[in-house]
Parts: structure tokens; sequence; C-alpha cells
């Protein structure tokens, strides 16, 4: 599942599928979660703390060093990208 979540001041979370367009509001089935001064709340914000520690950061000169090959399936893989 690819899933978004939102946390604010430590109160608030919202987790859940929706992309704030409007194919997810009005063509798509879509479900979010919004938790107010819950366990939930704290876990999802230390979860998003882990997986940042565990990221690496790419720089745009990373990217544009991918090469011709990464370019053409990136571009021919745009063509699908109102699909989905």
């Amino acid at each position: 599942i690819h899933a978004k979540s939102v946390t604010a001041d430590g109160k608030v979370c919202v987790v859940g599928t929706a992309n704030f367009d409007f194919r997810s509001f009005y063509l798509h089935f879509e479900n979010c979660i919004l938790a107010y001064k819950s366990k939930c709340v704290s876990e999802v914000e230390q979860d998003f703390l882990d997986t940042q520690a565990k990221s690496q950061e790419i720089t745009i000169d990373q990217l544009n060093k991918k090469g011709p090959v990464y370019a053409l399936l990136q571009a021919v893989l745009k063509i699908f990208s109102p699909l989905m």
C-alpha cells in the first residue's frame, strides 16, 4: 500500500492513500484516518524520524549522472503517468 502521512504539533496526524488532487477526491476511492491526541500520533512521528535517519540525500548532480539509458526509461514511463 502506498500511503502518505502528516503530523502536526505532536497532537494530530493524518494517514492514508489520498493525494491532494482532483482524481483522488472525485474519481478514486481513497481512505484516510485523522488521529487527534492519540498514541498513534507519536508513533507516526517516530516512524517518520526513523525513516529519515535511514535516508540518503540525493543531489541534482547525482541525478544528472544517471546516464542516457535512465533518461530514456524515465521518458518512456512518463507517458503512463496520467494513468496512475
